[in-house]
């Protein structure tokens, strides 16, 4: 089952499987770098939801959704963490600080 279609257990509160959805926010912006920081912001503020994946994060053109830019590298890092660094960073994958915006 691919990523973007796979079911996730909701844990032991209900053990009902849960479903993947998208969300498609369209936005105005100068050119694709913009966007893609802007992406990274939103999906940043919003990491408190518990539903969220922000790894997945992805820019496309309006009216060409099938070329997806990714916004985050989404490396694992070990212990269940994924690189929350931009897509293409030249640096080493880490972690970084929540205070470090």
């Amino acid at each position: 089952m691919s990523r973007e279609t796979a079911v996730a257990d909701d844990g032991p509160a209900t053990g009902k499987p849960r479903q993947r959805y998208v969300v498609h926010l369209t936005i105005t912006s100068t050119d694709l770098p913009a966007a893609e920081l802007l992406a990274r912001t939103l999906a940043r503020s919003l990491r408190f939801l518990p539903d969220l994946v922000p790894g997945e994060t992805s820019v496309a053109l309006a009216g060409d959704p099938a070329t997806r830019h990714p916004v985050f590298c989404d490396r694992p890092l070990g212990g269940g963490d994924r690189c929350p660094l931009r897509a293409g960073h030249i640096n080493d994958c880490r972690r970084i600080d929540p205070d470090d915006r």
